[in-house]
């Protein structure tokens, strides 16, 4: 009797458990890059942000320059740039529209 009691107690608070994510890094290519007039930076790659816009989200006017010079430095170099996604567990899956990754780097 008792153990069925903690098997059920466990089964119900595995169901309640929260999905974790872990974070991936993702070497993508970018396919465009958009500078718009509300000031933000909005990108599309080949991979995690195929069919819905991402964006870089990080604050001051100037970082957003920066993240805006990297991206299109490497579309015009055909470089891929190495994204970290802190919401993602895999590169197979796909950002939610406007995801901003954590920090990006052109090798």
């Amino acid at each position: 009797m008792i153990q069925a009691i903690t098997a059920t107690m466990a089964l119900t608070a595995s169901m309640y458990t929260p999905m974790v994510n872990a974070g991936v890094h993702c070497t993508e290519k970018i396919r465009s890059a958009i500078l718009h007039e509300n000031g933000e930076v909005y990108f599309e790659t080949d991979n995690t942000c195929n069919g819905a816009w991402c964006q870089v989200a990080w604050g001051t006017s100037e970082r957003k320059k920066n993240a805006l010079a990297m991206l299109l430095s490497a579309k015009l170099a055909e470089r891929p740039v190495t994204f970290y996604w802190p919401t993602l567990n895999a590169c197979s899956e796909k950002n939610v529209v406007y995801a901003s990754p954590g920090y990006m780097v052109l090798y």
